[in-house]
């Protein structure tokens, strides 16, 4: 397992430098990639967690995505094939990640040729279409086959049986975000970067950032309705680790802009960045268990910062 999860981890890594190479210059897709990586929980979970599903999921979402570019570019055949079968086996995982397909959808809709022209790349080759098809299905069919077995229904939602459920008149987005209780940023702050930079890019039409906002401010709601919004144990806020490719692509404008300025706000840059990655490499020493139990509170947070501060 933990060598499946290495190299998914790594093949995801490169298409998500593939995917923000493409809005960015190569140096900083690559410091985006890798600082996402050193940075943020996406390194607990592709090293210490190999048998959650969330690593796996950042795979699919990077290659997802970049054959939904190429789809749109005018695909290969592999392409085609690969953007059905990522599709599919994205949901089964895990079928939040539904969410993900706003970025297709958006991407072809505002294209040039719109969605009828992705739709006519796509019957351009029609047996990569059907092959995509049916390799897509075919995880579905065999999982159904399982649930059925087990169960004696041809679906099962495995979180149904204890009535762990959605309630969307209790969303808490903040605490999702900013809670001592597994918040997103609290345990990678590094993603403040990513969401400001995100915000700022929206805020000058940039096309690309719209649908990233809204695949993550979906994201963040949905999961913010959930009866365990800190979802259990946990390092950080693992429900978002599986759109990090994605985040890869904000974070490379940054850097981009960065490398544009002068020579103080590249090293002021540069150590804002090796502390996060310390601050992060620090907090997966002193995990605790308690972190994500009603215990976890700020003060226990900072001291614990405190210590990575003074090298304990």
């Amino acid at each position: 397992m933990m060598a499946s999860s290495a190299i998914y981890a790594g093949l995801g890594a490169v298409i998500s430098f593939k995917l923000a190479r493409r809005y960015s210059t190569t140096p900083a897709a690559l410091l985006a990639v890798l600082a996402i990586f050193a940075g943020s929980n996406l390194f607990y979970y592709a090293t210490d967690q190999p048998l959650m599903s969330h690593v796996y999921s950042y795979f699919l979402v990077a290659l997802f995505c970049w054959c939904t570019l190429r789809i749109i570019d005018g695909p290969r055949k592999v392409h085609v094939v690969l953007f059905l079968f990522s599709g599919a086996l994205l949901v089964l995982i895990r079928q939040l990640n539904v969410v993900v397909f706003i970025f297709p959808l958006w991407m072809a809709w505002t294209s040039h040729g719109g969605i009828k022209g992705a739709w006519r790349n796509l019957l351009q080759h029609r047996t990569a279409l059907l092959l995509g098809l049916f390799l897509g299905l075919l995880p579905w069919v065999l999982q159904s086959i399982y649930w059925h077995y087990l169960t004696g229904n041809w679906y099962a939602n495995g979180y149904a049986y204890s009535d762990e459920h959605f309630d969307f008149s209790k969303m808490v987005p903040g605490l999702v975000l900013f809670s001592p209780r597994n918040g997103w940023f609290t345990f990678s702050p590094i993603f403040l970067i990513v969401v400001g930079t995100l915000l700022f890019h929206v805020w000058r039409n940039t096309g690309t950032a719209r649908p990233l906002l809204v695949i993550f401010l979906a994201t963040v709601l949905i999961y913010s309705a959930w009866w365990c919004w800190w979802l259990g144990g946990a390092f950080g806020y693992r429900g978002l680790v599986d759109l990090y490719a994605l985040f890869a692509i904000p974070l490379s404008w940054f850097f981009r802009s960065v490398m544009r300025r002068s020579w103080s706000m590249r090293i002021f840059t540069a150590l804002v960045i090796i502390a996060l990655v310390r601050l992060n490499f620090g907090m997966m020493e002193h995990y605790d268990y308690a972190w994500f139990t009603e215990d976890s509170t700020w003060p226990r947070i900072l001291e614990v910062v405190g210590k990575i501060a003074a090298g304990q």
